[in-house]
């Protein structure tokens, strides 16, 4: 990622694919890469996401005693993958993964939760034009970043050609039906949480 960056400016919201999963559960994976720029500081608010979280752990001895998250993508500290993952057979959601990191739905992870509703709103209303998706990115880095931990090409995921699959978790409206679809479920689940439903 680091040549690629070299070479290319990005800038807001960028390299947005959705990819849907069926494996031994149900998942919808948004992946993405997040900069500051004038449209809003995307970066900032997941790190301080992030910060909040690591903030909140258990001290001792002013060293932090929690997980060892720390929500880094191997890629690139800059690409962010969102994973809503439901039950197989009730097709419930069950709980939410940044970057590989699970966050199941309580007071310490709100802030994460409010991130991606935040987010994928943004996603689910961007213009095609605002929706910029860099050529060498789906060639090189789209196959280690859109499921996180998992190479897309892997045959599981293989329904048709690498170059088909890869259009198609870049397609615009996919990609905005997809965050429509994974801010559905953070709404619900966060008004489920207050008892708002």
């Amino acid at each position: 990622m680091n040549k690629i960056n070299n070479n290319i400016s990005f800038s807001g919201i960028k390299n947005i694919g959705y990819v849907p999963i069926r494996e031994h559960s149900r998942s919808k994976c948004l992946s993405m890469v997040l900069k500051d720029d004038f449209n809003g500081k995307d970066l900032t608010e997941f790190r301080d996401a992030v910060n909040r979280f690591i903030a909140s752990q258990p001290q001792e001895e002013d060293c932090f005693v929690y997980s060892g998250f720390d929500f880094v993508h191997p890629f690139s500290a800059d690409v962010v993958n969102i994973e809503c993952f439901f039950d197989l057979e009730s097709k419930e959601f069950k709980t939410l993964f940044i970057n590989g990191c699970q966050l199941d739905l309580k007071d310490v992870n709100l802030p994460f939760y409010s991130f991606v509703s935040k987010i994928t709103k943004k996603i689910a209303s961007m213009k095609d034009q605002d929706m910029i998706v860099n050529r060498d990115y789906k060639e090189f880095a789209a196959r280690h970043t859109l499921i996180f931990d998992r190479n897309i090409f892997d045959k599981m995921y293989m329904s048709c050609g690498k170059s088909e699959l890869v259009e198609r978790c870049f397609d615009k409206e996919r990609v905005r039906k997809g965050a429509n679809r994974i801010n559905n479920y953070i709404q619900r689940e966060i008004y489920k949480y207050f008892g708002m439903d």
